[in-house]
């Protein structure tokens, strides 16, 4: 029967097989094996074109093996298609041996039915995939480019941010070039204004050259000369010096020197007032004190001049002769930490004694050295001509100098003073027990100067002392013993 009606026959009673879209299957699975999806079995939705532009590589490669999946599951629907036809052909060659064409054409759509049924369910779920990975894909790129949106917002917001410090700024430079512009301004009538004044002093300048010019033709050195000899010698004709400075230091005596001077005057007349009321035991009158003041070799001047004279040396007598502080003073605080190894040289002139019997020989202690009484044979003696004298100050000081008193020899009862210090040193420490202390100064005392003299510390230091040790290192030639009356120490108190 299928024979009779002829194959073109038997295709009309299959509607459900279109052979036109077997072709286009067949035709798209040579080249990509993707179906092309029909306007009633296909409603997936379908990105806009613009938006493809934006995929990313890695995006599309994904697409890219799940269409080769879709397609290597085509394919598998064409294989299975083909045992289909395959089957068919076998229905064929049955239906052409049988004899009831009514049952085998039911037979055959009832086969052909279920069997395409069955491909229908099998690429709706093959197109229902496909269409919800377009839908869950383009969400996420949906959402991605939403967070792209929300970044660029928010970098707009940074940049117009940043737009108006720049415009700020430039508001502030803008303000400033019209500040300098005034400034420029003011410079330069400032400028103009020095201009003028300079030729203002070029035109003085030049009028003062016109001066200058007429100062020379005058003899200036003339003028000045005539003025010195008129202030210096008045109205008297003398002839002017050669050398105006040596003659001024060969009449005039300078304010220092001139002290110097009245201070040694002083000292010796007051000296001369104590000899000669040491000699006579009387009291002080005013033939005594012209006495003395003609013996110092002052003549001429009255006796309120010698008063004055004599207050003044007085005063200075009182005050300790030098008028400057002892720091080694005992009175004053100050005190004989050691000697060292120095030994006191026992004296055999005060002697105490019972029935003709010896019993004590007075020696004086090394304190004498730093108390005020002065007379022959109250000082400390010392065997030898070296010794030693540890004194504890009554404040500590920045040392500035040092006096030694000695007996003077009109009062000693042999008529020298070989006993006399000579060579001594003066060192600061920092306590009693320090073997080398900071030197000070090296001095040598005269016999036959002044009894008492005055030492400059020689050796600066930036450190304050209390404790200062005094080494006599020679004498005047006594072979037995050293005798030191009075030690001072001078200088500024540190706190």
């Amino acid at each position: 029967g299928v024979w009779f009606w002829g194959f073109g026959g038997f295709v009309s009673l299959l509607p459900a097989l279109n052979w036109t879209r077997i072709d286009r299957i067949q035709r798209t699975d040579d080249s990509v094996r993707v179906p092309e999806p029909q306007a009633d079995s296909f409603h997936s939705v379908q990105p806009p074109k613009d938006t493809i532009s934006i995929f990313d590589s890695g995006r599309i490669s994904e697409l890219e093996k799940q269409m080769a999946f879709v397609s290597d599951r085509c394919h598998h629907h064409d294989e299975e298609y083909s045992k289909v036809m395959l089957l068919l052909r076998n229905l064929q060659d049955q239906v052409a041996q049988m004899s009831d064409k009514s049952e085998t054409l039911k037979l055959i759509q009832n086969v052909m039915g279920q069997h395409l049924k069955d491909m229908k369910l099998e690429e709706k779920k093959v197109h229902h995939a496909f269409s919800l990975f377009f839908k869950t894909d383009f969400l996420a790129l949906h959402q991605e480019h939403e967070f792209r949106i929300l970044t660029l917002e928010d970098l707009l917001a940074k940049l117009s941010a940043e737009s108006k410090d720049i415009q700020k700024e430039l508001d502030i430079a803008k303000a400033k070039t019209v500040r300098d512009d005034d400034e420029h301004s003011q410079l330069l009538s400032k400028v103009k204004k020095l201009e003028l004044e300079l030729s203002q002093m070029k035109s003085e300048l030049l009028s003062g050259e016109s001066v200058k010019t007429s100062c020379e033709k005058m003899d200036v050195g003339a003028q000045v000369k005539e003025s010195v000899k008129l202030m210096l010698f008045g109205d008297q004709q003398e002839d002017t010096p050669d050398s105006l400075l040596q003659w001024l230091t060969s009449n005039f005596v300078s304010k220092s020197d001139l002290q110097t001077l009245l201070r040694d005057l002083e000292l010796q007349i007051l000296k001369n007032i104590t000899l000669h009321m040491s000699v006579t035991k009387q009291k002080l009158t005013s033939e005594v004190v012209t006495n003395a003041v003609t013996n110092a070799g002052i003549s001429g001047i009255t006796e309120a001049q010698v008063q004055i004279i004599v207050n003044n040396a007085l005063k200075l007598y009182s005050q300790d002769k030098i008028g400057l502080v002892d720091f080694a003073l005992e009175s004053g605080g100050g005190s004989i930490l050691s000697t060292r190894c120095s030994e006191t040289h026992e004296t055999k002139t005060a002697l105490l004694s019972l029935f003709g019997v010896p019993l004590w020989y007075f020696s004086q202690s090394p304190r004498v050295v730093i108390q005020p009484d002065m007379y022959p044979g109250n000082c400390w003696a010392f065997k030898g001509s070296q010794g030693y004298l540890v004194v504890r100050l009554s404040m500590k000081i920045y040392p500035t100098a040092f006096t030694v008193e000695h007996v003077p020899k009109a009062l000693s009862p042999g008529g020298n003073i070989t006993s006399a210090p000579r060579n001594f040193a003066v060192y600061g420490l920092d306590d009693e027990y320090q073997e080398e202390g900071k030197l000070l100064g090296q001095y040598v005392y005269d016999q036959d100067g002044e009894p008492l003299q005055m030492f400059p510390v020689l050796e600066k230091s930036e450190n304050a002392f209390q404790i200062v040790e005094l080494r006599i290192l020679s004498n005047w030639g006594h072979a037995v013993y050293t005798c030191l009356y009075r030690f001072r120490v001078h200088g500024e108190p540190a706190e």
